[in-house]
């Protein structure tokens, strides 16, 4: 964590406000797993291939045979 979140945070619990240093916390926590993640991303990012021909089953529609075609023929 950040220093200032953590001033933010004993400032607010020394206070009583409660809701505002659990906000403080997980929102900082959130800030850096996120940050984490796309630094990540940028470093090593993941490739990913789907065959041409790939079906799909989605519920109440049956199976599509190559989904991307059938949306855009729509």
């Amino acid at each position: 964590m950040r220093p200032k979140n953590i001033a933010v945070g004993l400032a607010a619990g020394s206070r009583g406000d409660a809701e505002i240093a659990l906000g403080t916390a997980f929102g900082g926590a959130i800030f850096l797993v996120c940050f984490a993640l796309g630094l990540g991303a940028l470093i090593a990012p993941l490739r990913a291939s789907l065959p041409r021909t790939c079906s799909v089953e989605i519920e109440g529609l049956g199976r599509l045979t190559n989904p991307i075609v059938a949306a855009s023929s729509s």
